[in-house]
């Protein structure tokens, strides 16, 4: 089978949340969640003993100290990433009407896109070399540390600052295009293709579980301070950067996402929709 061929088949989101309660202090979440058996079902996924399956059909869990809710992997085709955050919101709101005097505060997000383990870590690499810079513009806000781009089993995952609505769209969108665009090609084709749109970050390897780091810093200079104008190791903006990253992964994301999807992007792309560093605390 063409590994190329198991690429971008699903895409899913994990968000993790900070659990505070009424004293405004963070709680433990995995002292929280077995009192929850209202969420779900438990002791279903081997993996992870604390994993509830829920009725919306995702999955609650404890990832430390903050609480995970994971979509189920949904099949990429127009609609699915406005799909992906109306499942992540209703995944939120039934874990809000369960928690006792407790409020959730996100705290990252996980993009994960289907793509071939033969193909997954030079995926990974290339993703970090062209698409890094834009993927951290849309997902993370002015006081985020940076990005993480790890291949796991069957699927690459992008993990940023918590994004939600047509943020959260909008990096979908980008997340599972790249994807697709970095496991595609031949060596000979990426580099004629695409060797050009390196952005040039200093990454470093990331702590708790394979993959690569790239810290806010990585370009030179701050990203999430200058957004935009932020000049990369390139030569180039961040703005360029995004906009001629754009032009190249639109014309499949056409194919993959809805037109209204698709708009999203563009409206940030164009000026027209703020990114998450753009947006006041």
């Amino acid at each position: 089978m063409d590994p190329a061929a198991s690429v971008g088949r699903w895409v899913g989101v994990e968000h993790e949340f900070e659990v505070i309660d009424g004293a405004g202090v963070k709680s433990d979440f995995r002292e929280i969640l077995p009192g929850l058996e209202r969420l779900g079902i438990g002791g279903l996924d081997p993996g992870d003993p604390r994993a509830r399956r829920c009725g919306w059909g995702g999955v609650v869990t404890a990832d430390g100290r903050e609480a995970e809710i994971a979509t189920p992997p949904v099949s990429c085709r127009p609609g699915s990433a406005e799909r992906l955050e109306e499942l992540s919101r209703t995944g939120r709101a039934e874990l809000e009407e369960v928690l006792v005097d407790s409020t959730l505060r996100g705290y990252s997000t996980h993009v994960s896109v289907e793509v071939d383990d033969r193909v997954v870590v030079r995926a990974a690499k290339r993703f970090v070399a062209v698409y890094s810079a834009p993927m951290m513009l849309l997902v993370d806000n002015v006081a985020s540390p940076g990005i993480l781009v790890r291949p796991r089993r069957g699927r690459l995952e992008v993990c940023g600052d918590f994004v939600s609505g047509e943020q959260l769209v909008a990096a979908t969108v980008f997340a599972t295009a790249g994807a697709l665009d970095c496991a595609k090609h031949t060596r000979v084709q990426w580099h004629r293709q695409r060797g050009s749109l390196r952005c040039r970050p200093e990454v470093e390897r990331a702590l708790e579980r394979y993959g690569w780091y790239i810290d806010r810093a990585a370009f030179g200079t701050d990203l999430y301070t200058h957004g935009r104008a932020t000049r990369l190791r390139s030569g180039r903006t961040a703005q360029q950067q995004l906009e001629m990253c754009w032009s190249v992964l639109r014309p499949s994301a056409m194919d993959r996402c809805s037109a209204t999807e698709v708009e999203v992007l563009d409206r940030i792309v164009d000026r027209a929709a703020p990114l998450p560093c753009e947006v006041a605390a």
